[in-house]
């Protein structure tokens, strides 16, 4: 997979889209984390962008600051892909819950 692909499977995830323009690019063909530390490369694979958006939501303050506009898109390309949610994602989805729940309250 290269990185066009990653940008193209996470392109509704800000956090996401950030990480990839900011710590991936293509070395041989490939997404790799870090291209230009040649002592840092790895495989830039789908599950390891997903753990770095939800290491990155936990550094800026957890939940608090997750925006559902992030959440879902995360939660898209995660279903889309059939990616196997990290451990600490599934913690993050009653934020999704929590917001369909007020759309459904206040809207409809």
């Amino acid at each position: 997979m290269d990185t066009e692909e990653l940008k193209e499977i996470f392109r509704d995830c800000p956090t996401a889209m950030s990480i990839i323009k900011d710590q991936i690019g293509d070395v041989d063909g490939t997404a790799t984390w870090y291209p230009w530390d040649t002592s840092a490369h790895r495989e830039a694979t789908l599950e390891s962008v997903v753990q770095e958006v939800t290491d990155a939501w936990d550094a800026a303050g957890g939940l608090k600051t997750v925006g559902v506009g992030d959440l879902v898109g995360l939660y898209l390309a995660v279903k889309a892909e059939n990616i196997e949610p990290s451990p600490r994602m599934k913690e993050y989805r009653h934020v999704a819950d929590e917001a369909w729940a007020i759309i459904e309250e206040e809207i409809w």
